[in-house]
């Protein structure tokens, strides 16, 4: 007959190994978040400044919030750079 060990023994491990594999994942989505900025500025600016270059109105929303929310900041942000009435 196996032998039981009582929860408080192995607990430790446990909460050891969670943490651990957590910190892991935590890092791995840093880097991929870092990755996919990097990538979109690199591709993003030098159309951003061509266009900018050219007097083409860019208009900067932030896309925090509902959707109403950014809707609201969408069509704010286009009746400031007169783009639409």
């Amino acid at each position: 007959e196996p032998v039981e060990q009582s929860p408080s023994a192995t607990e430790p491990k446990t909460v050891v190994r969670v943490m651990t594999e957590f910190s892991q994942d935590l890092k791995d989505k840093v880097a991929l978040i870092d990755e996919r900025l990097r990538a979109y500025r690199q591709e993003m600016y030098p159309i951003l400044s061509y266009l900018t270059e050219h007097g083409v109105n860019i208009a900067h929303v932030d896309g925090v919030g509902t959707v109403g929310q950014v809707h609201d900041k969408i069509i704010e942000e286009l009746q400031a750079c007169k783009l639409m009435q």
